[in-house]
């Protein structure tokens, strides 16, 4: 089943933390706009502050996710999760793996720093390169698999923060 819907899709390009939340959100702004594709689009990053929910939309701490209309669908359509607030359950309907070019993106980490949910913060800068600022081998951030629909698609292994690795972009508009 198809349906139309905001886009989720793993970035092309590799993204080394150093820039923070708004860098990696740069990289799926530009793959997007390079796609000639309408809307806002931002990575799926949680801060020792705030969630990953709390970064893709741009709220503060503690705010009231507001949820969109419709749900989010690979770039070939397929539906990822059947309502938005689905995201919150850990697992997906389909993998986030098919790129903005239609092919597959199987068995490779994206940074994701979601280790309790995507509604809970890293809460510690261990989870996530220092909110996504540090470049050295001394800490590190959490990264999911991008063919895994359990909760490994968020949160699977960890990685020191000088590689680079693939983000999970969301449309938010």
């Amino acid at each position: 089943e198809t349906r139309e819907g905001l886009l989720a899709f793993p970035s092309s390009a590799t993204w080394a933390p150093g820039d923070g939340v708004s860098g990696a959100s740069e990289l799926c702004q530009s793959e997007a706009d390079a796609a000639d594709l309408d809307g806002t689009f931002r990575a799926l990053l949680a801060t020792s502050e705030l969630s990953p929910l709390e970064v893709l939309f741009d709220l503060e701490p503690g705010a009231t996710i507001p949820w969109p209309e419709q749900t989010w669908v690979r770039f070939d359509g397929v539906p990822i999760v059947d309502e938005p607030e689905d995201l919150l359950s850990g697992e997906l309907l389909a993998p986030i793996n098919v790129g903005l070019d239609g092919f597959f993106d199987i068995g490779f980490a994206k940074w994701t720093g979601a280790a309790f949910g995507l509604a809970s913060n890293s809460g510690a800068t261990e989870d996530n390169c220092n909110d996504w600022r540090d470049t050295t081998d001394a800490l590190s951030g959490r990264a999911g698999q991008d063919n895994a629909v359990d909760v490994q698609w968020r949160s699977r292994d960890t990685f020191d923060c000088t590689t680079s690795h693939q983000l999970y972009c969301f449309q938010v508009e």
